[in-house]
């Protein structure tokens, strides 16, 4: 759910291309205009109907305030006996708390142990901000012609953060475990969460009990555009709900917003303005879909933090890299994007070595653990039978722990780890017992004893795997076939031909052709060092005059053909590979000296080889 830098910078502009100051920001939020933005937050005004002109048949109550002691009180305020014997003297502050008053469009607002309530509603409120608002308004804003109910039941459901997926098969390890209710949903600050109007609308079994009704939100934008959702996805009666990022948060009365900053992912405060509140709130809750939502994730995640930071640490980074490699080097491993389930769509699928199949995917697993892993084939002693809580309980799940070595490790590399060890299985279970038991439980499913020629096909095979996934085998391929391929293509190249060498971009080819499809990825400093002398020695050189016509650094042009024995260029950079690289001529890895894998004799303009017009892997 990552936002292109693309679809930031055009929600940039759209803001007028503000700095990353929160202020300017969610000035530039709250002043939009346009009509891509038209009815984000008109939804909050008054209707004023023909009944609306009613009396209290008692003294009204105050209007809704709080003071410094008020808010202390609601601050520290836990619940235990410990606060409510503490709280004896302010008896008279309590009772004045659950008296409440009326807010500017008449609704009540009370709090009682420990929770807000608006007109008989139990919800969570932002009441420091609230208060800014109604003791200093906006410019602008009228407070009396704002639906300060509606508006603030909309930002209750915007601020529902219940992590992990509810599943019918079993309680999700993401659930807190009450000895009175049973299990609870944990809200969470960091990992996706269930969309909250997805969750509203479906009314899901064991989710937040919601006191007021879909009717209450008919007029909103976002709640019209779940229903122009509704008519062609279905949502309601899906077992899967969706997941997005989190966006709003209430903490300490004040409603903030996480958002990435250049420190790091950090909550800040929403500015106190009704109009910010309800259109970040509706884009909040619009359809994962919709260009709202989008737009939201831009903002999270680019306009507060500078534009060349990355969004992924380098770890982070490095441990997909990492993950994609395993996933690259084996058949026996993939990601599910074709599944029907929406809650089962982007998990690992992996096959052992024994034959078993394993499902590996992000969540809170058994132990604490950031992965969690399941089988995929049937138990024989598996029973489905619903527990007090009407939810089953299965025996689906390995545990697989993570040592404190792992646990210092990126998400992708700890899945990666986990991914290998289940790949290897068979050798596995010798270190994890629960791999062992749940292998021995399966006996009844695997295929009888294999032959021996068939237990050294598959031997053969996983070392294959090994193989492939070996870094130093890995360079070792660049340079036996890689470098000299690209050397061949440079040394065919007609005359007049430019290339481009950009920077590195990771997992992406930084040289390219103008004639041809040839591509290649260089790595390191290394490799850009080998590709320098590759030129020179080929009859290449810079072009500044395109490079300043095209606004671009390092773009080549082949104005002669080089020598004829090539010989002294060839070793030249074919001793900065091996240093730079660390390949052992002695070692066996390259059966011949890395000189030798390059063409020697200038075989002047002429066609491309085969494999080399094209991307060279």
């Amino acid at each position: 759910m990552i936002a292109s830098p693309e679809s930031a910078a055009r929600v940039r502009e759209m803001l007028g291309n503000p700095r990353t100051s929160p202020t300017q920001v969610w000035g530039r939020i709250a002043r939009l205009q346009g009509a891509s933005v038209d009815g984000d937050y008109d939804w909050m005004y008054r209707q004023e109907s023909a009944h609306s002109d009613w009396k209290w048949i008692s003294s009204p109550p105050s209007e809704w305030s709080l003071d410094e002691e008020d808010i202390s009180l609601i601050s520290s305020y836990r619940g235990t006996r410990s606060t409510a014997e503490a709280a004896e003297d302010s008896r008279i502050r309590l009772r004045k708390l659950q008296r409440g008053g009326v807010l500017p469009d008449g609704s009540h607002l009370c709090w009682c142990a420990g929770s807000f309530i608006l007109d008989g509603c139990r919800i969570k409120v932002p009441y420091q901000g609230l208060l800014e608002i109604l003791r200093k308004p906006p410019a602008g804003v009228r407070l009396d012609k704002i639906d300060w109910r509606l508006l603030l039941f909309t930002i209750d459901i915007a601020e529902t953060r219940l992590s992990g997926i509810f599943r019918e098969t079993h309680i999700d390890p993401d659930w807190d475990w009450d000895e009175a209710a049973g299990p609870r949903p944990r809200r969470s600050e960091v990992n996706l969460v269930i969309h909250p109007a997805n969750l509203f609308i479906s009314k899901k079994r064991g989710g937040p009990n919601f006191s007021y009704g879909l009717r209450t939100f008919g007029k909103t934008a976002w709640m019209e555009r779940w229903l122009e959702y509704r008519r062609d996805r279905s949502i309601v009666g899906k077992k899967g709900m969706i997941s997005v990022p989190v966006s709003l948060i209430i903490s300490r009365g004040r409603l903030q917003m996480r958002v990435r900053r250049d420190c790091g992912w950090r909550k800040i405060k929403v500015k106190s303005d009704p109009r910010l509140w309800a259109r970040i709130a509706t884009w909040s809750l619009s359809p994962p879909n919709h260009d709202d939502r989008r737009r939201l994730n831009c903002i999270q995640q680019y306009l507060f933090a500078e534009s060349d930071s990355p969004v992924l640490e380098d770890s982070e980074s490095r441990g997909i890299a990492f993950l994609r490699s395993i996933l690259d080097s084996t058949s026996r491993a993939s990601v599910d994007m074709t599944s029907a389930s929406p809650e089962r769509a982007g998990r690992f699928r992996v096959t052992g070595s024994t034959g078993l199949s394993y499902s590996v995917f992000p969540g809170r697993g058994d132990g604490g653990t950031r992965f969690v892993v399941e089988s995929m084939d049937h138990h024989p002693d598996e029973r489905r039978a619903l527990n007090m809580w009407g939810l089953h309980r299965t025996r689906s799940r390995i545990c697989i722990a993570e040592t404190p070595a792992m646990k210092r490790l990126s998400v992708g590399d700890a899945i990666g780890a986990a991914i290998l060890s289940l790949l290897d299985d068979k050798n596995s279970q010798n270190g994890i017992h629960t791999l062992h038991s749940h292998i021995s439980s399966m006996s009844h499913i695997l295929e009888p004893r294999r032959s021996r020629e068939e237990e050294q096909v598959n031997d053969a095979r996983m070392l294959l795997e090994r193989v492939n996934r070996n870094l130093m085998i890995h360079s070792v391929r660049r340079c036996r076939d890689s470098f000299p391929m690209l050397w061949s293509a440079l040394l065919r190249m007609p005359l007049g031909e430019r290339l481009t060498f950009t920077a590195i971009r990771r997992g992406e080819p930084n040289i390219t052709f103008d004639g041809c499809d040839t591509r290649f990825e260089t790595t390191c400093a290394t490799d850009r060092s080998v590709i320098y002398r590759m030129l020179r020695a080929s009859g290449w050189m810079r072009d500044r005059g395109e490079e300043e016509l095209r606004g671009q650094m390092r773009i080549y042009i082949r104005i002669g053909t080089g020598v004829r024995d090539l010989a002294d260029g060839i070793r030249e950079f074919s001793g900065i590979l091996q240093q730079g690289l660390g390949i052992d001529e002695e070692g066996g890895l390259l059966p011949n000296p890395i000189h030798s894998y390059f063409e020697r004799h200038n075989p002047g303009i002429s066609a491309l080889l085969p494999g080399s017009e094209g991307l060279i892997d």
